[in-house]
């Protein structure tokens, strides 16, 4: 039994990460690409999402990626503009989406 025992506690059950991989591509279908970013934005710095260097801005290119969105090159300076414009107690329009489709969803009868 001891034999097992070490043989149990030798064993790597998580060596090889699965990935999932799927041939269907995945895309954002928003058409507001402001709103894409603040999105990834508030995922970062409400610590639900990160990459290995924590760099936002690449996050945002890697996120992107996954989707098949290509963001525009003034993406940083756009998101700048929205933000210095905010109002006291604005809120993204994307949270009231989200909002709404929880809503939405949390009342569908299963």
């Amino acid at each position: 039994m001891d034999d097992f025992f070490i043989y149990w506690n030798t064993l790597e059950f998580n060596s090889q990460k699965e990935k999932i991989q799927t041939k269907e591509k995945i895309y954002w279908k928003g058409n507001n690409e402001t709103e894409f970013i603040q999105l990834i934005y508030m995922l970062f710095h409400s610590k639900l999402l990160s990459n290995e260097s924590n760099e936002k801005t690449k996050l945002v290119k890697q996120v992107a990626e996954i989707f098949n969105y290509e963001i525009g090159k003034n993406w940083q300076t756009n998101l700048s503009a929205s933000k210095q414009k905010r109002k006291n107690g604005y809120k993204p329009e994307i949270i009231q989406k989200l909002d709404d489709a929880w809503e939405y969803y949390s009342n569908i009868k299963q």
